[in-house]
């Protein structure tokens, strides 16, 4: 869906046009799709994951006068080895041992984490969660830094380059259900997790111990032997709270200083207070969203918020405005199955 500049010759319903579609076939849902955002040269680029499959596809300008230009542009596919794995998250990074081209991470049922360089061959995997992997992150400064959160419990961050295993996040004060999703800050100080305990707890990335098992991990020597890492294990989240939603939470992201979190019914804008309570600021009148496993994507300019939902369409919500329902609602032919989620290109224009 192309975005147009809001003026008087567009409505609120052509802010956003229908330029393309792609079909993978009805065997498998498609639980994640992800923007490249790593240099400029590569926003064109996005990823899709569903059942063993990974696709990398460049998305052309429309109105370009060569009309044998086709708006999708498949470039790279990827088939698991195991047949019955079910990919559920990809994010993009680069590769520094090829002078940054990019890097994409998919993760899924099985728990086992893919990094497969583009147009090139898979260039690893990282493996010791016990459960499936339901999100996946990537630090927005020190692109080798990789969270993972699972159906095991914990929050994982791993280093890419040397594929060291740099912390574990969970214990005594740790999720105590699934962890379905995660989101770091801006500043990359400090991440939030989600699940199905109900539970929003935000960590940080900056205490001595974890700084120095990340500066640790850039080391070469663990490629040879990775036993010779101590991992850090962190039990104790900065903030922790079960007052926001009664459901399950499978999607959240940092908000400035607030955060934006979904469970069944709701998507709440609230601001995690320093004595530990919290503070609602806004809720939206999102609908068909009953299910879980539906996630929401906010522009980079932090205006727009967009959710798919049980009937096919997207409703895109301006964050700020006053009101809580949907500025306009996206509908493309054909498409009548859950939107399960939905993402901004890196310059705002265009979603997926």
């Amino acid at each position: 869906q192309k975005r147009h500049t809001m003026d008087a010759n567009h409505s609120k319903q052509d802010f956003f046009t229908n330029t393309a579609k792609i079909k993978f076939g009805s065997k498998y849902k498609i639980y994640s799709v992800s923007w490249c955002d790593i240099a400029p040269q590569y926003f064109s680029f996005f990823a899709a994951v569903f059942g063993p499959n990974a696709i990398v596809l460049k998305s052309h300008k429309t109105n370009s006068p060569d009309k044998s230009v086709k708006p999708l542009e498949v470039m790279q596919t990827y088939l698991d080895p195991n047949k019955e794995e079910e990919y559920f998250s990809c994010a993009w990074s680069y590769d520094n041992t090829t002078s940054g081209f990019p890097l994409l991470a998919i993760a899924g049922s099985k728990g086992i984490i893919r990094l497969i360089r583009v147009n090139r061959k898979s260039h690893g995997s990282l493996t010791g969660h016990g459960g499936s992997i339901h999100e996946l992150k990537f630090h927005p400064d020190n692109k080798d830094l990789l969270l993972s959160a699972s159906a095991d419990e914990t929050i994982r961050l791993w280093n890419v380059c040397t594929k060291v295993l740099v912390a574990i996040f969970q214990g005594s004060k740790g999720h105590r259900d699934e962890v379905l999703t995660l989101d770091i800050s801006p500043k990359g100080d400090k991440f939030a997790s989600g699940g199905i305990d109900n539970s929003v707890k935000i960590w940080t990335l900056e205490n001595d111990e974890l700084k120095h098992a990340i500066e640790d991990s850039k080391q070469d020597r663990y490629m040879e032997d990775k036993s010779l890492f101590k991992t850090s294990i962190q039990q104790y989240p900065e903030f922790s709270t079960t007052d926001i939603h009664c459901n399950y939470i499978d999607c959240l992201k940092f908000y400035g200083n607030l955060m934006i979190s979904r469970a069944t019914f709701s998507i709440l804008v609230w601001k995690a207070c320093s004595d530990g309570n919290t503070e609602l600021c806004k809720s939206f009148n999102v609908k068909d969203t009953q299910v879980w496993y539906i996630r929401f994507g906010v522009s980079p300019d932090l205006k727009y918020l967009a959710i798919g939902n049980e009937d096919g369409t997207i409703d895109v919500f301006a964050i700020e405005a006053d009101s809580a329902n949907p500025m306009c609602t996206l509908a493309a032919n054909g498409c009548n199955s859950i939107v399960r989620m939905v993402s901004f290109s890196p310059d705002g224009s265009t979603i997926i």
